[in-house]
């Protein structure tokens, strides 16, 4: 590889593990990081180093690269983003250095915000996370109402639409009542799988799908106004434990509900206790996931009944993981609801599952990774999220190590089982 340029090998590299060759990129970068040390190398590195666990010599190179290169914003933001992960002062002064550096600093923004916000810093966190209307991976909406500018002005009624993922939206629907208390009519535009769970939770809103050509709802000359519905905790102003309303916000299909669980005790005796491991869909998504094999211990415990709610395909983790056929949670999230709904506790990965039992209420544990990336909606050292006051917080020790969550679950199930009512795992 003589006369190899640093680019050309990063891209090599990017190839490989695009290819989920992870091991081969490793190689190839820490080659030529040996051969003929270059930032570029040295950051692309780093990211590989953090993912693996190995959070020293991932600020170590970034360190390096930062010293050599202090005009690239590349360093700057991969260090912020290591030091958001590990909770270092820091993290945010690496993201300002990187906003004098770029020409489109939409990106940098929502980072800041995203550190904020995980370190509890809400208020602060507002204006940065306002810039994420501009970022690339954003869906925005033409729409011929102006932006909704005062939550104290009752004005007829107003368009809110989805803009984000399901996680989110299951999330900032918490705002809907508020919303209506400050005397707003609504119409909800949200993803169509959402529309009979949010219509039956949210009687006095109009929800309809997002579609095109647009439902003629969206269109009612009687709005006067528009606002996305994750821009509503910034505009209420949202600190941690600051949160209105203050129990669950969706309600369930009672009836589908009571005749899956009936269904599900009958497969043996205990609490019933749901399952999932895998984010889908997002940048996020491999730093999120917890390898299957990793919760075969859990699934041999006896005196539990044990129910698949991972979506998506995927193969068999356990025999005794038991998965209904009649459930398809991204096709029917009402269904899937109901199927939450139906058990004594949830334990997953950071997904929509673990915002699905948040909204509805259910007792949840949730495994959550030790990025970078970083997640908005966990707060740094707490151990019950802002959110959602029946879920409880699992941290991996360091990234990509999933032995202490699963470990404090497995140790806790135990416990829980015989006292369910206890509040959550326990810690040491």
């Amino acid at each position: 590889m003589s006369g190899t340029t640093p680019q050309a090998v990063a891209a090599a590299a990017e190839q490989r593990l695009a290819a989920g060759d992870r091991a081969g990129a490793t190689a190839l970068l820490r080659a030529g990081q040996m051969r003929c040390p270059h930032p570029v190398l040295a950051t692309n590195l780093a990211r590989l180093m953090w993912r693996a666990g190995e959070a020293g010599e991932a600020a170590a190179l970034l360190d390096w690269a930062i010293e050599r290169a202090p005009d690239s914003p590349a360093g700057w933001v991969n260090r912020a983003d290591l030091r958001a992960a590990l909770d270092h002062p820091l993290a945010e002064c690496d993201y300002r250095r990187a906003l004098a550096l770029v020409p489109d600093p939409a990106e940098i923004h929502w980072s800041i915000a995203v550190h904020l916000l995980t370190q509890g810093q809400w208020r602060r966190a507002w204006p940065h996370y306002a810039w994420r209307a501009h970022h690339p991976r954003v869906r925005n909406r033409p729409a011929p109402f102006p932006r909704l500018t005062d939550l104290r002005a009752p004005g007829g009624r107003i368009l809110v639409w989805s803009h984000e993922g399901i996680g989110e939206d299951l999330r900032h629907a918490a705002l809907l009542p508020a919303l209506l208390a400050a005397g707003f009519g609504i119409v909800l535009e949200v993803d169509g799988r959402l529309v009979p769970l949010f219509a039956r939770s949210f009687p006095a809103v109009e929800v309809v799908a997002r579609a095109w050509p647009p439902h003629p709802a969206t269109a009612d000359r009687a709005i006067t106004a528009q606002v996305a519905l994750g821009d509503l905790p910034a505009w209420f102003g949202l600190e941690p434990g600051r949160l209105p309303g203050g129990g669950p916000w969706l309600r369930a299909d009672p009836m589908r509900s009571a005749e899956l669980r009936r269904r599900y005790r009958a497969l043996g005796p205990g609490p019933l206790v749901g399952i999932a491991w895998e984010s889908r869909g997002t940048p996020l998504a491999d730093a999120k996931s917890i390898p299957p094999g990793m919760l075969a211990p859990l699934l041999e415990r006896e005196g539990f009944v044990f129910v698949d709610l991972q979506y998506g395909a995927h193969g068999t983790v356990s025999g005794r993981l038991h998965r209904d056929p009649a459930i398809d949670a991204l096709a029917d999230l009402d269904g899937f609801a109901a199927q939450v709904a139906a058990l004594d506790l949830v334990v997953s990965s950071s997904n929509s599952t673990v915002h699905m039992a948040g909204a509805l209420g259910v007792p949840a544990w949730a495994m959550i990774h030790r990025g970078p990336p970083v997640t908005p909606y966990w707060i740094a050292g707490a151990a019950i999220s802002p959110w959602y006051p029946a879920t409880r917080i699992l941290r991996q020790d360091r990234p990509g190590d999933w032995s202490g969550p699963v470990e404090t679950v497995g140790r806790s199930l135990m416990q829980w089982n015989s006292a369910p009512s206890a509040s959550g795992p326990t810690q040491e």
